[in-house]
């Protein structure tokens, strides 16, 4: 799988809205109102590589989170 994107998810501002999730749900889950990145250890907020397929509806998260918690970002 290729990682065309990186997206980080900053605990301390996030207000726990869902947005991202609902925005992105293959990316992004809302267990116990604490966003976490799907498919990582229990608790990963990145940075973590996510496939360019998932980029326009992570860009949309990033761009709409209320508390601007979301970083996306091009691998390094």
């Amino acid at each position: 799988m290729a990682e065309d994107i990186v997206v980080e998810v900053d605990q301390e501002l996030c207000l726990g809205s869902g947005f991202c999730a609902r925005m992105a749900p293959e990316v992004f889950e809302l267990p116990d109102d604490v966003v976490e990145l799907r498919n990582h250890a229990r608790g990963t907020t990145g940075p973590v590589g996510v496939p360019d397929r998932f980029a326009a509806a992570v860009r949309s998260a990033e761009l709409g989170c209320p508390a601007a918690a979301i970083a996306v970002h091009a691998p390094q």
